[in-house]
């Protein structure tokens, strides 16, 4: 009988024998040989286990390379939102901090000149503050839009049953 032939038959032999038994190298559970996918590889230089271990050494290097990209974009994005909660302090920003109301959504701020000093405000700005190379997103550019067209409304909801407001003069 051959090498071939008895490496054959003995895999038959494992695969319909479902007494034997093994732990697996990687979760350490015991399984059945019977439950295995068993091969028989006559050719040892383009061994599958060498192929299929390679493969399993880049995906590990794939994860490792994915993680760091995640905790690169995580800290960056922790330093953009910190950056737009300190930047009215900083030197250089032209609005009065006590006039900024936060929102940061859609936008960070808005700021309603003159509230703080004379309790009378002159005009609102919407403000996006941006860090490092962070664009205006799609929604940021449709706001800035529909003010520059002057698509900007004041209104004011009374509460139904409620008595009516007075304007005062």
């Amino acid at each position: 009988m051959s090498l071939k032939q008895l490496s054959v038959n003995f895999r038959d032999f494992l695969r319909v024998e479902d007494q034997i038994a093994g732990f697996c190298p990687l979760c350490h559970g015991l399984i059945r040989l019977s439950e295995m996918e068993i091969f028989y590889i006559p050719d040892r230089i383009e061994d599958f286990l060498t192929e299929l271990r390679k493969k399993e050494r880049e995906l590990d290097d794939q994860k490792l390379e994915i993680r760091k990209d995640a905790i690169k974009r995580s800290r960056s994005k922790l330093m953009g939102d910190l950056f737009e909660q300190v930047r009215p302090f900083l030197p250089g920003f032209d609005y009065v901090p006590g006039d900024l109301r936060s929102i940061w959504d859609p936008v960070d701020y808005v700021c309603f000149h003159g509230l703080a000093l004379n309790r009378e405000v002159e005009r609102v700005t919407f403000i996006e503050v941006k860090s490092g190379r962070s664009k205006l997103t799609p929604v940021e550019r449709s706001i800035r839009e529909a003010i520059e067209k002057k698509n900007v409304d004041f209104k004011t909801v009374e509460h139904p049953g409620a008595a009516p407001l007075k304007e005062e003069p």
